[in-house]
């Protein structure tokens, strides 16, 4: 379907239960005015291993682009950002309720979440506890639900619907301790080591 000259593409199959999210970009068309240049459904990276969590990629960078442009995304193929790079998404985060199966092959595991996921099982701890730790800046916006940001020493930060959070590289992980998935708007920043 065309509306105002811009494909919008049908909603796609949407895996897990996770709804997909409408990406509207702008840029210059072909006579250079700003226009939309694209409008679709974006759905949910998901994964066996991760039951219930979804990532929604909606735009990524590794190398600073130049605008205006013609709205065409730029390359960041890695999960985490190159330093300068940007991931913005949406994630959802499930009820601790819900469980990996007692028959779960966690090699074959490994070989999905690096596949749909590059990069992201060397900054994860081997312990499978979600703790993990990025050369990133992340910001963060409660969309809808809760979760429990964890850090060092177990200390725990309730988050709920409308709460900011600015991710500053630190060790931590994601804990939904409520009765509904939390879904998460996020925009990561790569950056320097200190």
């Amino acid at each position: 379907m065309f509306t105002n000259h811009v494909m919008i593409a049908p909603k796609p199959k949407m895996e897990n239960n996770i709804n997909g999210r409408r990406l509207i970009v702008t840029g210059l068309d072909t006579n250079g005015k700003s226009s939309v240049v694209r409008d679709r459904e974006i759905e949910a990276r998901t994964a066996a291993p991760m039951p219930g969590y979804g990532w929604h990629r909606l735009w990524s960078w590794d190398e600073t682009p130049t605008v205006p442009n013609n709205g065409v995304e730029p390359n960041g193929p890695n999960h985490f950002p190159a330093p300068g790079g940007a991931r913005f998404i949406v994630f959802t985060v499930p009820p601790g309720t819900v469980k990996v199966p007692a028959d779960f092959d966690f090699e074959a595991a490994k070989r999905e979440l690096e596949e749909k996921f590059p990069g992201r099982a060397a900054h994860m701890e081997s312990h499978q506890t979600g703790l993990h730790t990025t050369t990133t800046i992340d910001f963060i916006y409660v969309a809808d639900g809760e979760i429990w940001l964890e850090l060092d020493d177990k200390q725990e930060i309730h988050l709920k619907t409308g709460d900011s959070l600015v991710q500053n590289g630190v060790r931590h992980a994601w804990r939904n301790h409520g009765t509904k998935p939390c879904s998460l708007v996020v925009t990561i920043v790569g950056a320097e080591k200190a």
